[in-house]
């Protein structure tokens, strides 16, 4: 029951707004399958822009949602090429919470670098950030080498830090994207990678 609520909140604010790009992730773990839906609308002759993140965890009944899973959305003001002011209001299995920040995009020739601080101002006050690498080396027209790294990490500023990590690696076809990847693990850990932290992933972009 709370799979479907899930999924009708996210599909009815992808037809309230009409969305512009449509990506969809999953990536299949040994015990579980990590899925990530992704939708983003520039709205015309304006400045903002709206993005959402939705991602769940599963088993494979596909009957259970596990103790993961996230609602995340952000409004954009764009202030100037590749610079946007952000708030941000998300849902995950612990809390609510919202955010107010700025990211800087660099997005040029398949190769493109996000860095986007932000400040969660509700409950736990702490200093939020994010960024992404993602580059696609061509081997033909249409055929490209794919690489993705995402870096998190947060701290209150009293030594409770957090740096988690992501990666995908294989290839693109058009659209559609697959290869070796890893679920959000601890970064920088000196313990050994385990298997539970490879798996194959395969994403498609609908629009």
């Amino acid at each position: 029951m709370k799979y479907m609520i899930f999924i009708g909140m996210l599909f009815g604010m992808q037809s309230f707004l009409q969305s512009q790009n449509i990506s969809m992730e999953s990536t299949f773990m040994n015990e579980k399958i990590k899925h990530q839906y992704i939708f983003f609308k520039d709205f015309e002759a304006t400045k903002f822009s709206f993005f959402n993140l939705t991602s769940i965890s599963t088993d494979y009944n596909f009957g259970r949602v596990s103790e993961s899973y996230l609602l995340d959305n952000f409004v954009f003001y764009e202030i100037k090429k590749g610079v946007s002011l952000a708030a941000e209001a998300a849902l995950n299995q612990e809390a609510h919470s919202l955010a107010v920040g700025a990211r800087y995009t660099y997005n040029k020739n398949n190769f493109r670098f996000t860095f986007f601080p932000s400040y969660r101002i509700l409950d736990k006050r702490y200093l939020y950030t994010r960024m992404l690498l993602e580059y696609k080396s061509p081997i033909s027209r249409q055929v490209h080498v794919y690489f993705r790294g995402q870096v998190n990490g947060s701290t209150d500023f009293s030594g409770n830090n957090k740096l988690t990590n992501l990666y995908r690696l294989g290839l693109q076809y058009k659209n559609i994207r697959f290869g070796l990847g890893t679920p959000w693990f601890k970064a920088l850990s000196a313990k050994p990678l385990k298997l539970e932290l490879f798996g194959f992933f395969i994403g498609l972009n609908i629009l």
